[in-house]
């Protein structure tokens, strides 16, 4: 399984999002019930996940789930193109 296969299944349990709905363009207000909370548990399992950690202002530094991937990828620090 690749990372990003990982990370898509990580937004699935966490947000309940099905596959059709996972691209890099969706945002909080595209999935119902993304709210403050289900943000946090979001980072938190992406955090162990991969084995990374956010600081503080990194938890909304994203706009959409392109570039929360792009973040996990300058954090994993392999240079994939994530998005």
């Amino acid at each position: 399984m690749s990372w990003s296969d990982t990370f898509d299944s990580v937004l699935r349990q966490t947000m309940g999002a099905n596959e059709r709905e996972i691209r890099n363009d969706l945002t909080p207000a595209d999935v119902e019930g993304w709210d403050s909370v289900a943000h946090i548990n979001l980072m938190f399992a992406v955090e162990e996940a991969f084995g990374v950690q956010f600081i503080g202002s990194e938890f909304a530094q994203f706009e959409n789930v392109g570039d929360l991937k792009r973040l996990v990828a300058n954090k994993l620090g392999d240079g994939r193109d994530s998005a």
